[in-house]
């Protein structure tokens, strides 16, 4: 897993960032969603959760942890 914060100061673009991740990375959503989905025997690209306004994104992929960060950082 390869995790990026971000602080309560990018908390308005978390939408916008689950939006990207979901066109150009694939399937994932908030933290409920494990990487690994036993009931549904798939793997997660990606996942996300939130405390306090600070929010992390996880993904299953170097590459797309990678994409992610020349994105958004």
């Amino acid at each position: 897993m390869n995790p990026i914060t971000f602080g309560k100061e990018r908390y308005h673009e978390n939408e916008a960032m689950r939006d990207w991740c979901h066109t150009y990375i694939g399937k994932g959503g908030w933290k409920t969603n494990a990487l690994f989905d036993a009931k549904q025997g798939i793997f997660w690209a990606w996942h996300c959760d939130s405390m306090f306004g600070n929010t992390t994104f996880y993904f299953s992929k170097n590459c797309d942890a990678s994409l992610f960060a020349l994105r958004w950082m």
